[in-house]
């Protein structure tokens, strides 16, 4: 009863563990997202006044003689050098708050990730097949985690990484950085749990959908059982059985359908 109850434990926790995982990602998804649309909510509104600001000193320069120099105190007069600067700054967070400030937000969450994440990929993890590569991935951050293995491989695969992060997951020596490779994992995983290319065969609800099925070897040790069981006949015999069914049913039919009607004899 003992060991029974500690298997079941177990099941149960690494249920719980995966679960925690998935809200944890959701979670951290959700803030990253409402951060980003609330600074990009901000700059939108000072979008106009920039735009403007730098359209003005584009108009002053097209349009000056060409037979008279331009001086910057020429441009000052007509803008102010502090305005035009700061447009210029806010031109530049916008852009990068496009193209990958998304990125970046997501990427201060990962020392609250790190904190769980280096136990949780501990777990016996297993893939179906087709999806080996995404457990090599796993392999590889265990490796890390080790020691055995100092840094990311220069060929390491990337394609399981988000659009979100894919502006921000290299350095700019072009080299992998670690915390983008390994958050781009994390959420990767987050999805193959739930679609059940990744699983684990010890958990209770996260396991293989073909170890739910019953293969030939346990079929042929439950089959005698299993026809007994639902009183349903052997394939041999299902054609005579159904035959003795049918007549039955007749039989029944015409015991039920005479049954009321009185029966008159004629007199001789």
């Amino acid at each position: 009863m003992m060991a029974c109850f500690l298997m079941e434990t177990r099941k149960a926790l690494l249920d719980y563990l995966v679960k925690m995982h998935d809200q944890f990602i959701i979670d951290m998804l959700r803030k990253v997202k409402h951060i980003h649309e609330r600074k990009y909510r901000e700059f939108r509104k000072r979008q106009k006044k920039t735009i403007d600001t730098v359209l003005d000193t584009t108009l002053l320069i097209i349009d000056w003689s060409d037979d008279k120099p331009l001086y910057k105190t020429d441009i000052w007069k007509q803008i102010s050098e502090k305005q035009l600067l700061e447009s210029m700054t806010d031109l530049h967070n916008f852009k990068r708050l496009e193209e990958r400030e998304y990125g970046d937000i997501l990427l201060e969450r990962y020392p609250s990730l790190r904190k769980y994440f280096a136990e949780f990929i501990q777990l016996p993890f297993a893939v179906k097949s087709g999806t080996e590569p995404l457990m090599n991935i796993i392999n590889l951050v265990r490796q890390l985690d080790a020691g055995t293995l100092k840094k990311i491989p220069d060929n390491a695969p990337t394609g399981f990484i988000p659009q979100e992060l894919r502006r921000s997951y290299k350095d700019k020596d072009g080299n992998i950085k670690h915390n983008a490779w390994e958050l781009g994992l994390a959420i990767a995983m987050k999805e193959a749990l739930r679609s059940g290319d990744l699983y684990l065969p010890r958990s209770k609800q996260h396991v293989s959908f073909w170890d739910l099925m019953l293969d030939e070897r346990h079929w042929q040790a439950n089959r005698e059982a299993s026809y007994d069981t639902l009183q349903q006949p052997y394939q041999d015999a299902v054609k005579s059985v159904l035959t003795l069914q049918f007549h039955q049913a007749v039989g029944k039919a015409e015991k039920s359908a005479f049954a009321g009607i009185p029966v008159f004899f004629a007199e001789s």
